[in-house]
């Protein structure tokens, strides 16, 4: 392949001609490649890498930006939204050294887990939402179905909450409590309500519907959503301490 009229190569050439054809090609984007595509990382970048991380690079301050750098080094940058909001960090805020920063990095990191921890779970619901009223209807029976209702219910009105606190600039810390403890009792009742009931509902809503269905559902409402609500509180419950 003959070099592009324009295009000046640093001192290694081989690594530059190797990317610049892979980003020109439209084969792959330019950050999903390592730093050093198509070759090893040279041992000037490896060996004072190295010796970063096994120095002041292990401090909590550097956390975020080790893993920001191996990102690149690897292809794999860190998500882009996140780094968006740390670049959005105040003048004033860098200027103050990087124990702040690093503060300011992790409560942002949390509010963005939290957002991301909260999106799956309205997914969940809004699929088994789907599959329980796009085969059954308003089936299972109401008397059957009345725990798994509650505990949508209770699920809906956390993630509410939850979700204006974290557009918020000062978000309450008592409303995200509030919504943990919402979040706790209806990952319970999944877990022990519904399943006093799990022989009755499997058995309805398979009759109702006329096929084997009602177990599938159930999984989800028993066995898939209590783990996503424990992700939301156990990243609501993350955030916390930088409310306070």
């Amino acid at each position: 392949m003959e070099d592009e009229p324009g295009v000046r190569w640093g001192g290694h050439d081989d690594v530059a001609r190797a990317t610049y054809r892979d980003v020109n090609s439209g084969t792959d984007d330019v950050f999903c490649l390592s730093l050093c595509h198509g070759t090893e990382i040279p041992n000037y970048i490896k060996v004072r890498w190295d010796a970063f991380c096994d120095g002041p690079g292990q401090t909590p301050e550097w956390s975020f930006w080790r893993e920001w750098y191996q990102g690149f080094l690897d292809g794999a940058p860190v998500d882009w939204e996140l780094q968006r909001r740390v670049a959005l960090i105040p003048d004033e805020e860098w200027e103050k050294g990087p124990e702040r920063v690093a503060e300011l990095i992790a409560e942002i990191r949390a509010r963005y887990d939290l957002e991301q921890r909260i999106g799956e779970l309205e997914q969940a619901l809004l699929r088994s939402e789907v599959t329980r009223h796009g085969i059954g209807g308003n089936l299972p029976p109401e008397p059957v179905d009345a725990p798994a209702e509650q505990v949508t219910t209770i699920v809906w009105a956390a993630i509410d909450i939850l979700k204006e606190e974290t557009q918020k600039p000062s978000p309450s810390a008592e409303r995200i409590r509030q919504a943990i403890e919402w979040l706790t009792k209806a990952r319970n009742l999944t877990i022990a309500g519904i399943a006093g009931a799990v022989g009755t509902f499997v058995v309805s809503f398979s009759n109702a519907a006329g096929k084997a269905a009602g177990k599938e559902v159930f999984v989800q409402l028993n066995a898939e959503h209590p783990e996503l609500i424990q992700g939301v509180i156990d990243t609501a419950e993350k955030w916390l301490p930088f409310l306070n």
